[in-house]
């Protein structure tokens, strides 16, 4: 776990400039924390969605969220994060049983909440202040990515080898979590998150050869 540290370390500031370096407003900043890729799991056939699409959904939701001034005070405030996450996501689940009637499991929802919390500091909206303590505080949008480096880091937790994003479950989500700040110490867990996503994201730097030899 300590050699896990070091590298996150090393790489922290990097990564976080990286990610800094988007800004969005309200419409963009929607469009791109949620897209069609990670919603594809959220099937009609299995009552997650009755009536609308998925990303349509999330996405009234998401303007709504970001409309809302209670909300927006509460961050701009700094107040308990846990608190606001809890109400954002309570709110999120709501909206979705009272306007669609479908009813997604409790890692779908997670998921999105935490990638509407990852992405919330690059909203131009909020003050520099603000996008550092959500950037701080938020949890990891748990994927496969982020699971199976937290299983190098600690194949003590029991986590397969192809684990996928339906293993999250609520007796185990802030167990997760909470492994991953433990793994952090003294930086933003979402570093762990931006580390797990480009170490999976590497752009190829080789060709394959091919043997040209054997071609008349």
């Amino acid at each position: 776990m300590e050699n896990a540290y070091q590298t996150l370390k090393e790489n922290s500031s990097k990564l976080k400039e990286n990610f800094f370096k988007h800004s969005f407003d309200k419409i963009s900043l929607i469009i791109y924390c949620v897209d069609a890729s990670t919603i594809r799991s959220f099937h009609s056939s299995k009552g997650y969605v009755k009536k609308y699409k998925p990303l349509s959904i999330f996405r009234v939701w998401a303007y709504k969220q970001l409309s809302d001034i209670e909300f927006i005070n509460k961050i701009d405030s700094k107040q308990n994060f846990v608190e606001i996450r809890g109400k954002a996501i309570k709110s999120l689940m709501d909206f979705w049983h009272t306007k669609d009637n479908g009813n997604p499991e409790f890692y779908q929802f997670n998921k999105l909440i935490d990638l509407f919390f990852k992405c919330l500091p690059l909203w131009e909206e909020l003050n520099m202040q603000t996008k550092e303590w959500i950037f701080s505080n938020t949890n990891v949008p748990l994927d496969k990515f982020s699971l199976d480096l937290l299983r190098q880091c600690n194949d003590g937790l029991g986590i397969n080898k192809n684990v996928s994003m339906n293993y999250i479950k609520e007796d185990n989500y802030n167990i997760l979590q909470m492994e991953i700040k433990a793994i952090c110490k003294d930086i933003p867990s979402i570093i762990f998150d931006l580390y797990a996503w480009d170490e999976n994201h590497k752009p190829i730097k080789e060709f394959e050869l091919i043997e040209l030899n054997k071609i008349n």
